[in-house]
């Protein structure tokens, strides 16, 4: 009797016999299979121990009776699937083989905590929309619905996806029949589309998740990168409303993505992070004004990474009006944003800021008093000399300190030295030491040792 229901729900799903077999036929390019037999509750097939240890322990002795009562199941098998390996991720992990294909991660921690999928990643992303990724990991999750009486039913079941095959295994039982049409219908998402890319671009279109959005993008960009529907999904992505897509798309798009960099870089609602690393793929294009006008936004609003990436931009750049920003920042009474702006003078070389980083040596924070001393040792002149050497004499009880003012001084020291007359000359056994010496007739200083008694 049960044989007849299933017979009647395969041939009501269109299911076509093409052989012998009572429960099984063709359903376009799948194979689809129905077996009814004994066997343990589902509920247990989805313990490991017992799954693992069934057949094990039946081929030890036959005679053994299992512990719990056999019931009635039903194994439903489709083939002609793409060639994804799709388990429960709480499952006892086996050693994967070769051809199950890369750990796929969707994005989706909801579906990625759930199921353990491998294959390629152009097939996973092309298959697994927001609908596939629901309907398969409630079903790998154990549970399969249908809809019943006009009232949706939820059975326990076990299923793994493998080489192409889907099997499922669920209890046999009134209007259990019906759980074919949600599986067939899951089954025909999961063949493998005829292109790839098509198929990822209209997902991401209808994408609801950012991580999810973002991962298609980068697989169309890696794996098809000429396809003209790969520039036609990164123009529409920069118009994204998660800043990391946007950021992805202008960047893969070059020069026809610097408009939306900018608005990475200067919008008040772009994350900190968006926006310091859209600053740094503008490069050269993000100007010295550029800068400043959003120096002067970020220091109240605290956005740490865009004032180290514009103060960065700005300590290359020889200008007074520069140095006027780069004291704002690195005075702010935020001590994060006065850190950021510290951190940024490692990249240092405008000699404009000497005044500023002199001054620096009296900051509240040590890090930053640290690194204007070793920028000095870059950019100082002769007359950071003293300077060096006082904030050295006020830390002498700090051994890190002193040796980053002797580090400063020596750099200093060595990059002055052997300049021509009315500069520092750092030769002999007075070197570092400052001597004033007669002036020549070009009304330069020589600070030099003199040839004879003193001046």
């Amino acid at each position: 009797m049960r044989e007849l229901h299933w017979r009647r729900a395969l041939a009501e799903a269109g299911v076509r016999r093409d052989s012998a077999e009572p429960l099984s036929g063709r359903l376009g390019r799948l194979t689809v299979t129905v077996e009814l037999h004994a066997g343990p509750p589902v509920g247990l097939l989805l313990l490991d121990e017992v799954r693992e240890g069934l057949l094990g322990w039946m081929g030890d002795d036959t005679r053994r009776r299992p512990p719990w009562r056999w019931s009635h199941q039903v194994v439903i098998t489709i083939d002609g699937l793409a060639r994804l390996t799709a388990s429960r991720a709480t499952a006892r992990a086996r050693v994967p083989r070769a051809a199950d294909g890369d750990l796929v991660q969707t994005g989706d921690p909801s579906f990625d905590r759930v199921v353990t999928l491998r294959g390629t990643r152009a097939l996973s992303r092309a298959l697994f929309d927001a609908t596939a990724r629901r309907e398969v990991g409630a079903l790998i999750g154990g549970h399969l619905s249908f809809a019943s009486s006009g009232q949706e039913q939820t059975l326990r079941a076990y299923a793994r996806m493998a080489d192409g095959t889907l099997r499922v295994v669920v209890s046999d039982g009134r209007n259990h029949e019906l759980v074919l049409g949600p599986l067939l219908a899951l089954a025909r998402r999961l063949v493998e589309p005829p292109n790839l890319a098509e198929r990822i671009a209209e997902h991401t279109a209808r994408e609801p998740l950012p991580a999810v959005r973002l991962g298609n993008l980068q697989v169309l960009i890696d794996e098809f990168r000429d396809h003209r529907i790969t520039h036609r999904t990164l123009v529409s992505a920069t118009h994204d409303p998660a800043g990391e897509v946007r950021l992805l798309a202008a960047t893969a798009l070059g020069d026809a993505g610097t408009r939306t960099l900018f608005k990475l870089a200067l919008g008040r609602s772009s994350k900190d992070a968006h926006a310091s690393e859209a600053i740094a793929l503008l490069g050269s294009r993000f100007l010295t004004r550029h800068a400043r006008w959003a120096l002067r936004r970020a220091i109240p609003a605290g956005r740490t990474a865009v004032v180290t990436a514009c103060v960065e931009r700005l300590v290359t750049v020889d200008l007074a009006r520069t140095a006027a920003a780069v004291q704002a920042a690195l005075w702010s009474d935020d001590d994060e944003v006065a850190a950021a702006a510290g951190r940024a003078l490692e990249k240092a070389s405008a000699g404009c800021l000497e005044g500023v980083l002199v001054a620096a040596l009296d900051h509240r924070l040590s890090a930053v008093q640290c690194r204007a001393a070793l920028a000095l040792g870059r950019v100082g002149s002769v007359a950071s000399f003293a300077s060096l050497r006082d904030w050295e004499a006020r830390h002498l009880g700090n051994p890190g300190t002193v040796a980053i003012a002797s580090g400063a001084i020596a750099a200093l020291r060595a990059r002055l030295s052997g300049r021509v007359s009315g500069e520092l000359s750092m030769a002999g056994a007075e070197a570092g030491q400052v001597s004033f010496a007669k002036e020549d007739r070009r009304g330069a200083v020589s600070l030099g040792k003199p040839e004879s008694g003193p001046t």
